[in-house]
């Protein structure tokens, strides 16, 4: 008898242990990934800047000057979009050493791909029928000229060839959804929500991720795409549902000039119409587009009330986000050094604007 009371007993403490060591280890790691995204957008921000200087200050690096071919545009973009996001991840990476669970909390249901690749598409081709009713009502100059550079000068790409389309594709919209979701909603987003301040690290993300690629008539769209994919993400999406809704809003955005044309060259001869009737055909559009794109907005908003019914509100882990210290000093610190990254930013912006 007394022999199976100490069994018992050394098992209860062997249990103990285990748990207090698990404990232990999910508070570290709670602990040292809290300052990740600001290293994440410190290191954004001094790259990108350090690029926009040398390109004014040395007249032989015309590198992120006006693309004069297929191969330096190329260059460009797997540079700017692939290896600095790719540099600042695997820093962060050996740095911090994250659990795998910050990039996959959550499965990929169907029904979610569905509604986010429906709503990216809807999103898209609305932003461009402003933008296009914007410019007809002579408040922007040019419509096409608020749509991310990129993709403007990819485009023509899309009508020489199926390599040349595939390519033009994979450098404007490929490559940065792979290297900027995981980046910024994964990395970034994840370990700000722990702090309990949902909003401000809303705002954050979305406004890295619209001044990330240093383009100021492409501001809004880029900052439409990341309100759209935090949107998904923090509803309890995983990062493919919303790479999958970033692909198609770029991808749309490409193609939405031909398919406007087409359209409009089919139901109204536009340039024989009244300014009128052509802005009552983008109003029409716009109408149906919205409407279509409803389902995927109710869709994301039943999963986040779910997530919030369910309290598994998004953290660094589930499970151990109670283990954070939040200290005043130490949020206050991480939230001065993000908005200093994000001023910096926005210097590298007026610079390649006004320069």
């Amino acid at each position: 008898m007394a022999n199976t009371r100490n069994t018992n007993t050394k098992e209860e403490i062997i249990l103990l242990d285990q748990e207090s060591a698990r404990f232990m280890k999910a508070r570290t790691e709670a602990q040292r990934v809290q300052f990740m995204p600001t290293l994440i957008a410190l290191l954004l921000a001094f790259l990108l800047l350090g690029m926009s200087v040398l390109e004014y200050l040395s007249p032989n690096f015309i590198l992120f000057a006006e693309p004069a071919s297929w191969q330096v545009l190329a260059l460009k973009q797997i540079i700017h979009f692939g290896l600095i996001p790719l540099l600042v991840i695997t820093l962060v990476l050996l740095i911090y050493k994250p659990s795998i669970d910050l990039l996959a909390r959550h499965k990929d249901k169907p029904l979610s791909i569905f509604s986010a690749l429906w709503l990216g598409i809807a999103a898209a081709f609305a932003y461009y029928l402003v933008v296009v009713l914007l410019s007809r009502i002579n408040v922007l100059d040019l419509a096409k000229s608020y749509l991310p550079a990129s993709l403007n000068t990819f485009e023509p790409f899309l009508h020489q060839s199926t390599g040349r389309a595939v390519a033009a594709l994979s450098f404007s919209v490929l490559l940065p959804t792979v290297t900027l979701v995981p980046l910024l909603l994964g990395l970034f987003l994840t370990p700000l929500l722990s702090s309990e301040k949902r909003m401000l690290s809303l705002f954050f993300t979305c406004l890295l991720g619209a001044l990330l690629p240093l383009e100021t008539q492409a501001f809004f769209a880029y900052l439409l795409l990341w309100i759209l994919l935090t949107r998904i993400y923090v509803t309890g999406s995983g990062l493919i549902t919303a790479a999958i809704a970033g692909a198609v809003f770029m991808t749309t955005l490409m193609l939405a000039p031909g398919l406007f044309s087409l359209l409009s060259s089919h139901f109204i001869a536009w340039q024989s119409t009244s300014d009128l009737q052509g802005t009552l055909l983008i109003f029409a559009l716009l109408l149906i587009i919205l409407v279509l794109g409803l389902p995927g907005i109710f869709h994301f908003n039943l999963l986040d009330r779910a997530e919030r019914r369910n309290q598994l509100a998004l953290s660094v882990q589930p499970h151990i986000s109670k283990h954070i210290e939040k200290t005043k000093d130490r949020l206050t610190l991480s939230w001065i050094l993000i908005a200093i990254s994000l001023v910096l930013f926005a210097l590298s912006l007026i610079a390649d604007y006004f320069l």
